[in-house]
């Protein structure tokens, strides 16, 4: 009896550590498209992205956001740890809860990818429309599995969780290292 017990409580943690929000669900068959690899033939095609509102705007019952990107944790929540991959626009309808620096993920389809400069890759910008959406208190901590690659020079891990590290704070620190010497 204790060890089922034990495997029923494990289960549940497990499951809670890793679950994503009703929200963020979508159908089994469904084909999500990452960010990286959105194109002109991903229009119409369902999306999980997540990342920070930085310039909000309304217009006739629809909220348009730039949100900068960032990579999912299992979750569904947003994670500091590989940056930012850029940006895209998200048509969210008639809400007034948004607001600039809000952290959130949506699911929805891709509306529109343009170019305005045909020669670069890096200028693509992505319009979806959100279905739905979940909104986080913060950034997650990296504890989750993540898609592979390193950390950014520029963010570190600390007793807190992840931080950004300034030029001046790396400057004053060789400072320190040199004095001591």
């Amino acid at each position: 009896m204790k060890t089922f017990k034990a495997a029923v409580i494990s289960s549940v943690v497990l499951i809670g550590c890793t679950s994503i929000p009703d929200e963020l669900q979508i159908g089994n068959h469904a084909q999500l498209i990452s960010f990286t690899n959105v194109s002109d033939e991903s229009v119409g095609e369902t999306v999980r992205w997540g990342g920070v509102i930085t310039e909000l705007s309304r217009q006739n019952g629809v909220v348009k956001g730039t949100v900068t990107q960032y990579p999912l944790v299992e979750s569904g929540q947003p994670t500091f740890s590989l940056g930012s991959g850029g940006s895209f626009i998200a048509n969210f309808e008639d809400v007034n809860s948004l607001q600039s620096g809000t952290i959130l993920t949506l699911v929805g389809k891709v509306e529109e990818v343009s170019n305005p400069h045909p020669g670069l890759r890096v200028t693509q910008v992505v319009t979806v429309k959100a279905d739905d959406f979940y909104v986080w208190d913060s950034f997650s901590r990296t504890d989750s599995k993540i898609a592979d690659g390193d950390d950014p020079a520029f963010i570190e891990r600390d007793a807190w969780g992840w931080s950004l590290q300034s030029q001046n704070r790396d400057e004053r620190e060789r400072l320190e290292r040199k004095q001591q010497k």
